[in-house]
């Protein structure tokens, strides 16, 4: 039974109910934190994923506003913590900041975007044009993404095809929209192995390195469990014909 004077049970509740993507229910307990005064970064960025999940963009930026450092942000609220810059002329923080996205995603698209733009505000025309250039080539990948989702449509069941998409956006358009096809293509088949590849790849350059060792100790089960199997196989008496 949670305590509802228990700021830290609170806040595990919050954090559960944002991993289970149920956001309306963790943004109660996570305004509550604030509005109690137990704020924390953790909080802070906790309860602004959470309203950026419900599309309450300003509301999500004027949380972000409150900590010290955005660096180590998750990167759809550092990208809004760009954008915000962008919006308020702050156009070398924002570079700063669309540099540590394009380190983790050297050719997603909003983040290629969002590096031209602050460049053309602080005058360097050649280098946006060179970001301009990059997101073009990303953007180009769209049309495939949409012919895989128009394929997934009349085979949903197809969680190879799903994965594959999934790698294409994550990389290209949407690094978060992309893992999200990843996570539902490895709960439909945990045991893939390049699914669990992904999920790795993708949280270790999100620095969440505790979810990246989980997955890759689910792909040295995985490979443990084939092993068995073959050696199993392999030790399987052989059946003599019967005259």
């Amino acid at each position: 039974e949670l305590d509802p004077q228990d700021p830290r049970a609170r806040q595990e509740l919050a954090e559960v109910y944002l991993e289970k993507a149920n956001f309306e229910e963790a943004r109660q307990q996570f305004e509550w934190l604030v509005k109690n005064d137990y704020e924390n970064p953790e909080v802070i960025t906790g309860y602004a994923r959470s309203l950026l999940n419900l599309g309450l963009t300003d509301e999500a930026a004027l949380q972000l506003k409150k900590l010290t450092d955005v660096s180590k942000l998750p990167s759809p609220e550092l990208a809004l913590v760009c954008e915000t810059n962008l919006e308020a002329d702050q156009a070398q923080e924002a570079s700063e900041q669309a540099s540590i996205l394009l380190k983790r995603w050297p050719n997603a698209l909003p983040y290629l975007q969002l590096k031209a733009r602050s460049l053309a505000k602080l005058r360097e025309t050649s280098e946006s044009e060179k970001f301009f250039a990059q997101a073009a080539e990303s953007q180009n990948k769209r049309p495939q993404v949409d012919q895989m989702i128009e394929r997934m449509a009349t085979d949903s069941a197809n969680q190879e095809l799903r994965r594959d998409m999934g790698e294409l956006m994550m990389n290209y358009l949407d690094p978060a929209g992309g893992v999200g096809y990843i996570q539902i293509a490895s709960r439909t088949n945990p045991f893939d192995i390049k699914t669990q590849e992904l999920l790795v790849s993708y949280y270790e350059k999100e620095g969440d390195l505790q979810v990246a060792q989980n997955h890759r100790r689910m792909i040295r089960q995985i490979q443990q469990a084939v092993m068995n199997s073959m050696e199993m196989s392999d030790q399987a008496p052989a059946v003599t014909p019967q005259p």
